[in-house]
């Protein structure tokens, strides 16, 4: 196992143990949905620090990682008090740093595909691409989980950028934990 394999393992074992300890407090097995973005951030700097001799898909998948905290809620309650931060969610930068996030997948995933130069792990960048792009005016919760999933096993497939292939895999446990969450509450 790569170290870096470890670090999106030791990412997941902690969110679980969180959950863990939320069931033996509460009584109820509920995963720390607000600390899934910062685990995402922290292990794509951990990933990035370790290769940044791979310049380009350090700084893309870090950007990646820093603009998801910046869509979330949890990140602005450190710097605004409760009528500031209403406002703000309300607003459109909370929004716009979202679709930041999304962009930075898409450009990832349109990197892969042409790295990959094969066709079916193509194929698989070219649906993630689509159902992302759909998911922006229309969506549904499913749908990061399935492209995200399209994305894991296009890289499983063919590596494109190795060892950055491996915070797909993470974004998909991610999406799915969330997912099944939301499905069964």
């Amino acid at each position: 196992m790569t170290r870096e394999s470890r670090v999106i393992l030791l990412a997941v074992l902690t969110l679980l143990a969180f959950a863990v300890l939320i069931y033996i407090e509460k009584g109820a097995f509920v995963p720390p949905l607000p600390l899934f973005e910062l685990t995402f951030l922290i292990a794509t700097v951990q990933i990035a620090w370790w290769n940044k001799e791979k310049v380009v898909p350090a700084i893309l998948s870090v950007t990646t990682g820093i603009f998801l905290v910046l869509s979330t809620q949890l990140f602005w309650t450190f710097f605004f008090n409760v009528e500031k931060l209403t406002t703000f969610l309300n607003g459109p930068l909370p929004q716009l740093f979202r679709l930041v996030f999304i962009l930075l997948t898409i450009v990832g995933s349109i990197f892969s595909a042409f790295k990959q130069k094969a066709l079916v792990p193509s194929i698989l960048s070219g649906l993630f691409l689509l159902i992302t792009t759909v998911s922006l005016f229309e969506y549904h919760d499913w749908m990061p989980v399935l492209a995200y999933a399209l994305m894991v096993v296009s890289t499983k497939i063919r590596s494109a950028y190795q060892p950055f292939d491996q915070l797909w895999t993470l974004l998909f446990i991610l999406e799915g934990i969330k997912w099944v969450t939301f499905i069964l509450h």
